[in-house]
């Protein structure tokens, strides 16, 4: 019956964690406890460091911490409950997984207060040791205890209750009541390890910016263990646990979504092309005028006009532009030349030779440069609502900064799964989508 028992306790404690209990683990480094140390003061300073902590992480803006520290507080206390006499003797007196336990959690309380941030590992080891503690506290038969409950976070609510479930043990025998701004609040359901109350949202009201957290009491009542008391008939005594929920506020995160667009702009202006010497006698000739490299002639029919011969020569003139066959990398250009006739110098003879000219174009030049320019846009997430995001025709380099509401800056450069969000999609289309988690 005894191991039936035992087997039974587990799996609830099991169930109410929704986490697989491990093992204890002795601490070999960390805050050193003298083992003359009454084991009552040992406990009690464990209490003001937690305390101490929860504050510094409440300050901080850190409530993944300050609810980890939370549950801690709360479990040691349950700890120290069950250990009766025991907690006068003297610290060394106790047994060795206790000791163990004590020590692991003292020395991840005083590394929290000493971290100017609370790494998740850290966060991880206090939730660990808070388990331990359950698991290793020694149970009365027929006593109540309530070990966990959820939810612990809430968002905007359309609702008007909010139901919260108590887990632990024995709590059909325990009456449970939560004391929420002085109103209690029966619990509705209660079974064996579990119980439910509903709580009115107008009692929890919660800032518009900022994450709110409500200190409630849970009363119920619990066998006594004092035999003195029970000889007087006293068999229940009255106990008290905090519960803290957490309201998240209506708006989660400010979002910043940037990216380069690949854009092509044309650049103009005015340009001359000198044409290499033409020369002839009596006939048209011609030469190219080329655009210089990288650059394009605007040869469009409109744009025609905006063109003008000019250059000079001998016995000579630039008469035409050819825009029959020209391109944008050239333009003909036809210059007439005429025979030059010059008198010799002996017996009045006639030198002849050609007539030349050197042409000149000019006229608007073009070029298209693709240039990264930068693009963003930006917005607000609200739990229950999603956000769709298209950055189309073209994107590069896309980065989604969110800053959530508890000042925590997150930033993807793509699909992404985080606790408060998901972010889907790919290319220049995606989709950011609060979810509401089970704790903060």
């Amino acid at each position: 019956m005894h191991f039936v028992l035992r087997g039974l306790r587990f799996c609830l404690l099991a169930c109410a964690f929704g986490v697989a209990l491990l093992p204890s683990r002795a601490v070999a480094q960390g805050t050193e406890i003298l083992g003359t140390a009454a084991t009552k003061a040992v406990i009690t300073d464990l209490f003001r460091g937690i305390d101490a902590s929860i504050e510094k992480a409440k300050q901080a803006g850190d409530y993944v911490t300050a609810a980890a520290l939370g549950r801690l507080r709360e479990v040691v206390k349950l700890f120290s409950e069950q250990l009766g006499d025991r907690i006068d003797q003297a610290f060394g007196q106790l047994d060795r997984t206790s000791q163990d336990l004590l020590r692991s959690a003292a020395a991840l309380v005083a590394q929290a207060q000493r971290d100017v941030t609370t790494d998740l590992q850290t966060v991880e080891r206090i939730t660990r040791t808070a388990n331990n503690l359950v698991e290793n506290t020694p149970f009365g038969e027929g006593r109540s205890y309530i070990l966990d409950y959820r939810p612990r976070v809430i968002g905007p609510l359309k609702e008007t209750t909010i139901r919260v479930t108590l887990f632990g043990v024995n709590l059909d025998k325990a009456e449970p009541v939560l004391v929420v701004r002085g109103r209690e609040i029966k619990a509705g359901i209660v079974g064996p390890t579990e119980a439910t109350i509903d709580i009115p949202v107008a009692l929890l009201q919660g800032a518009s910016d900022r994450v709110s957290q409500h200190d409630m009491l849970v009363r119920f009542t619990t066998a006594n263990a004092n035999a003195l008391l029970r000889y007087l008939n006293v068999f229940r005594s009255d106990v008290e646990r905090s519960v803290t929920l957490f309201r998240v506020p209506a708006r989660i995160a400010s979002y910043t979504v940037s990216w380069t667009r690949d854009e092509r702009r044309r650049f103009e202006q005015a340009y001359t092309a000198t044409l290499p010497r033409l020369e002839g006698i009596n006939t048209d000739v011609s030469g190219l005028a080329e655009a210089p490299s990288g650059w394009e002639w605007v040869i469009d029919l409109p744009r025609r006009s905006e063109f003008k011969l000019g250059g000079g020569g001998e016995k000579s003139h630039c008469k035409d532009i050819g825009w029959n066959g020209a391109t944008p990398s050239a333009i003909r250009v036809v210059a007439r030349v005429d025979e030059i006739r010059n008198l010799g110098s002996l017996f009045g003879a006639v030198n002849r030779k050609p007539g030349w000219a050197v042409c000149t174009l000019t006229g608007p030049i073009m070029r298209d440069s693709i240039t990264a320019l930068p693009r963003s846009l930006a917005g607000t997430l609200s739990w229950g609502s999603g956000e769709s995001i298209n950055m189309s025709p073209s994107c590069d380099d896309v980065t989604i900064t969110i800053t959530m509401f508890n000042g925590q800056v997150i930033i993807a450069r793509g699909a992404a799964n985080e606790k408060y969000f998901t972010i889907q999609g790919s290319g220049c289309s995606y989709a950011i989508n609060p979810r509401l988690p089970s704790d903060l």
